[in-house]
């Protein structure tokens, strides 16, 4: 199996995640939306159309994930990763295409995130709603998404070395 057949997996397995995420997506903002348009907010057209487009980007995210997963493994991995793997010689390399995946995958639910919390603290920001408790978690969750995007993309495009520091505290010489 290739480097880029295996992460070719991966990103499959993201994109189906994904269409899950996505439907879970329509479920919360549509309840969102309702209380929105419920308290008669004026901002609420505004929030649907930051939903739809939401909900577009999981979705077409999705599609590219399942749709062209070679594609995409093609511009993440290194040009000189394509020779075959051996999963029992080759651990380093394993452990680099699995930190890569997991840094896609926390990265798919994480952006959506950020943008669900930014219109909730768009809607919280009003004066009325500053001293309200829900503002504060809003911007701790908002934090920790932040948090959760660095680490992805660290995971994503810093695999390697991390495989690398995994490998030297087990004790073990690279792969």
């Amino acid at each position: 199996m290739k480097y880029r057949e295996l992460m070719s997996v991966g990103l499959r397995v993201c994109g189906v995640i994904l269409v899950f995420l996505g439907l879970r997506t329509i479920s919360n903002q549509y309840m969102s939306l309702a209380m929105l348009s419920f308290n008669e907010d004026p901002n609420v057209r505004f929030y649907a159309v930051l939903t739809v487009v939401e909900i577009f980007l999981i979705f077409f995210l999705a599609f590219v994930f399942i749709k062209f997963p070679n594609l995409l493994a093609r511009k993440l991995l290194p040009s000189e990763c394509d020779e075959s793997i051996e999963l029992s010689k080759n651990g380093r390399y394993l452990l680099s295409v699995a930190f890569c995946i997991m840094g896609v995958y926390i990265l798919s639910w994480a952006i959506p995130d950020l943008i669900n919390n930014g219109m909730w603290l768009a809607h919280f920001s009003d004066r009325a709603y500053t001293n309200d408790s829900n503002y504060a978690e809003t911007v701790i969750v908002q934090i920790t998404t932040l948090i959760e995007i660095v680490i992805g993309g660290f995971l994503c495009f810093g695999a390697s070395g991390l495989g690398n520091a995994l490998w030297k505290l087990r004790g073990m010489e690279r792969a």
